[in-house]
């Protein structure tokens, strides 16, 4: 049953607009029968566990995975020594991830080293005995001490920094040697004329608290390659960012997400 919407004189007939619509998946997710990426088993598959930094920003001096590389059970071990990509980073507007930490750590948790093998359980254990040697730099750990003049540099550079193109008024400032990642600006009018006509103008700092969507999956990604297509499974909302970045990295030819 469509709703009649009023404009103007008009009487327009709307099939979404103040219609109450059912979600294609919400019975299936209300009885605890959607199917999640996690949920993915396929014939043979394979199970990964990562080896995160415990340090701020570090060069890494030297990885040894001998010892998971050796240990029954583990397909292969991943770490910046046999890393074959043409490009190691990515990123939306600025490629400021690695996809394994290459020369140096830049924060708590980046990724050092990655172990598959035929159970989860078993590159769990596979990721303990990777050893790393750190050689640990000074860090920023405040907003302020990042811009400070002579501050340590996260990223000494960045590549392929991205134009967002927000049309008539905006601008992409771009940094160099600094800790200033991306710097967007969106002017429109004459602003000293506007500031002169202010009765008050206020001016003030504002912080604002990093945010986690909480979906109710876990993250997680399931990929498979079939000849030169690769179909991943993930959770995420950026399927096409998800299909770019494959591509990015050469790892196929054809990449399909989900």
């Amino acid at each position: 049953m469509s709703a009649p919407v009023a404009r103007g004189r008009t009487n327009l007939t709307m099939s979404a607009v103040g219609v109450s619509l059912s979600r294609i998946d919400g019975a299936e997710k209300v009885a605890g029968q959607a199917v999640y990426a996690g949920d993915l088993r396929l014939p043979g598959m394979a199970y990964a566990k990562v080896l995160r930094s415990p340090v701020p920003h570090a060069r890494i001096r030297h990885i040894d995975s001998s010892q998971a590389r050796a240990m029954p059970g583990v397909l292969g071990v991943l770490t910046r020594d046999n890393l074959n990509l043409a490009s190691n980073s990515f990123g939306a507007y600025v490629r400021d991830q690695q996809i394994i930490a290459s020369e140096k750590v830049r924060y708590v948790g980046d990724m050092v080293a990655a172990v598959a093998a035929t159970d989860s359980g078993i590159a769990a254990d596979a990721v303990e005995l990777i050893q790393v040697e750190y050689d640990e730099l000074p860090a920023v750990f405040t907003f302020e001490d990042a811009l400070k003049a002579g501050a340590p540099l996260v990223h000494e550079k960045l590549e392929n920094r991205k134009d967002p193109g927000y049309g008539r008024g905006g601008k992409h400032i771009v940094h160099d040697q600094s800790n200033i990642c991306f710097h967007f600006r969106h002017e429109r009018g004459d602003i000293e004329h506007g500031f002169q006509d202010s009765d008050q103008i206020f001016e003030d700092s504002f912080y604002f608290p990093s945010a986690q969507h909480y979906p109710m999956e876990p993250h997680v990604c399931v990929a498979q390659f079939e000849g030169d297509v690769l179909s991943v499974w993930s959770a995420t909302q950026s399927r096409f960012r998800c299909d770019k970045n494959s591509r990015a990295s050469s790892v196929c030819r054809s990449a399909r997400c989900a």
